[in-house]
């Protein structure tokens, strides 16, 4: 089953072209990393395929659905590179009110299992936000999408802010929602982190996709020893 399907997207900002007939097709059960240099059009990608940028043509489908139909924002959860909830709020506050927003009923049990998982302690949840470091903050954002459990995760630069061990445990749990039957769309600066747990990557330069594959593949095209050798590669 096709997750999302985006076929010859273009964007423009001031008649000038940020996206250019981007085509990209993700299926259930893999784990998709875009990846590009700063400017190279990741989060412009991310919010037109949500609907949340207006696009000039192409066309763009979640689960069949257009991205702004309910059927198909049922499906899907989106965590922004800049997570920015309400610091005044505790965590627990922000999690409850995200459920609330999905008319789910908040599971405390579940909740505490995703922070462990994320290397987080549950009692840190009645803190507030705003006394928590940047990458105590990120996690919350974390735990929020996860908890929320839908068939398909969006997240633009996840590993934002995050430590060594922390990324690590967040690829690890990344990998357990995948094996769920789910598909997670994830953006990167972290080309390490991309390599160890995506089946397959889109390369952006400049607003084109220069590759969409098996990320080994893309590492024998050009002969290196790893992505991000590859990645200086394929855009220089």
């Amino acid at each position: 089953m096709v997750a999302l399907d985006v076929k010859n997207l273009t964007v423009e900002y001031d008649k000038k072209p940020i996206l250019k007939n981007l085509s990209i097709e993700i299926k259930k059960d893999e784990i998709f990393g875009l990846i590009g240099c700063n400017g190279s059009g990741k989060t412009t990608f991310i919010r037109s395929a949500l609907g949340l940028t207006k696009i000039k043509s192409g066309t763009v489908q979640i689960f069949d659905q257009a991205p702004q139909s309910t059927s198909a924002k049922s499906c899907f959860n989106y965590l922004p590179e800049k997570f920015m909830p309400m610091l005044q709020l505790k965590g627990w506050e922000y999690i409850r009110s995200l459920s609330e927003f999905y008319n789910l009923k908040l599971d405390k049990d579940k909740v505490s299992y995703i922070a462990r998982k994320l290397d987080f302690e549950p009692r840190d949840l009645s803190k507030n936000i705003g006394k928590l470091s940047k990458g105590m903050q990120q996690k919350i954002g974390l735990i929020g999408a996860f908890a929320i459990d839908r068939d398909f995760l969006i997240l633009d630069e996840p590993m934002s802010g995050l430590d060594p061990f922390a990324r690590v445990k967040l690829k690890d749990y990344l990998l357990e929602y995948k094996n769920e039957n789910n598909a997670i769309f994830f953006s990167s600066h972290i080309l390490a982190d991309v390599a160890e747990i995506c089946n397959r990557i889109g390369v952006l330069k400049d607003g084109e996709l220069i590759y969409v594959g098996d990320t080994n593949n893309f590492i024998s095209m050009y002969q290196a020893e790893n992505l991000e050798r590859a990645f200086i590669c394929a855009i220089s």
